[in-house]
């Protein structure tokens, strides 16, 4: 129950199909928009609102989010920058303007842009003003202009707001007030999202299924070696989940993998496997193998794929804002020169 509005938010992880499913969809979409429309406070200090709208653009495009210079310093008219491709690049001044915000204002903060050391192709005005359709034609007319440099768009406290209410994390992050929430439990959080980010930062999760695609008769020798910078990591004293669902799809995930390793390597009395060269792949020992060891190593590689899945399903659900993709970016560049 929200904390003093008497409304129960509750996120469904799986509904039975048919009517019952579709009608608890309808609710959930009823019940969050009204949610937006009157319960959600717009924040007063522009760094509350500064953070929320980091958080929106990392729901919104799936990529790192950057917040260029801090209050006091010269900021060329950004406050929030990203790279949504190679070249394509967002630059995002926030406005905490709730009585109105002018065209003029925005104009102001498009020339400052001119001495922004990095191409802009997309300004976003994120501001929690009234929705204005005067405004909204100006900027519309003004990216119709010759003279613009880029494109430019508002965002709106509504707009911001439909986004992360999805979020349960992020949800609560910046409204706790609402859930009755202790700092604990935000603190728990907050630990729990930088201890999963360390720890599949090792891992080329993305490449999962590519890696393994041909097992047990090809198997990569680069995915499988990493298990032993993920032990580093999970083994490490200093690692702690608060979420237990969570802490124990890894755990399983983990324990399956060493002990595919370790069978790989002849560790567990195996000896089905080779490679030609350091870094080849895992190569199946059909020769060598004892009978039923093929369907052994199958068998498990298809449970290894589905704990896999399990434990990244729960992430995404309890976690959302985790980026997977890009800590599999991450693990490439950093860990690269161990294969």
């Amino acid at each position: 129950t929200l904390g003093g509005f008497g409304l129960k938010c509750i996120w469904f992880s799986k509904l039975s199909v048919g009517a019952p499913y579709a009608k608890a969809l309808y609710l959930i979409e009823v019940f969050m928009s009204n949610l937006v429309d009157s319960v959600l406070p717009i924040p007063i200090s522009s760094a509350s609102f500064e953070n929320i709208v980091v958080d929106y653009c990392k729901l919104k495009y799936r990529r790192e989010v950057v917040k260029y210079g801090r209050s006091g310093q010269v900021q060329h008219g950004v406050d929030i920058f990203l790279n949504l491709t190679q070249y394509e690049h967002i630059a995002i001044q926030c406005k905490n303007y709730q009585n109105g915000l002018l065209f003029k204002t925005i104009i102001d903060e498009i020339e400052k842009t001119a001495s922004y050391p990095t191409k802009i192709d997309t300004y976003i005005i994120a501001t929690s003003a009234p929705r204005d359709k005067k405004l909204q034609d100006e900027i519309s007319k003004y990216n119709k202009g010759c003279n613009k440099r880029f494109c430019v768009e508002l965002i709106y406290w509504d707009d911001i707001t439909s986004l992360i209410v999805n979020d349960e994390f992020i949800f609560k992050k910046h409204f706790p007030e609402l859930f009755n929430l202790t700092n604990t439990d935000m603190n728990n959080k907050k630990e729990d999202v930088k201890a999963i980010e360390r720890i599949l930062s090792c891992v080329e999760l993305d490449m999962f299924d590519s890696y393994i695609s041909a097992a047990p008769d090809y198997v990569s020798s680069k995915f499988m070696s990493s298990v032993d910078v993920f032990e580093n990591e999970i083994r490490s004293p200093a690692f702690l989940l608060h979420n237990k669902n969570i802490q124990q799809k890894i755990g399983e995930f983990f324990v399956l993998w060493e002990h595919i390793h370790y069978g790989m390597n002849g560790l567990n009395g195996y000896n089905c496997f080779f490679y030609q060269n350091a870094g080849d792949c895992y190569r199946f020992d059909h020769q060598n193998a004892k009978d039923g060891n093929y369907q052994e190593f199958k068998d498990v590689f298809q449970d290894l794929h589905n704990k896999c899945y399990e434990m990244v399903d729960l992430i995404h659900k309890e976690y959302p804002s985790i980026n997977i993709r890009n800590l599999s970016d991450q693990a490439r560049k950093t860990y690269d020169w161990i294969y």
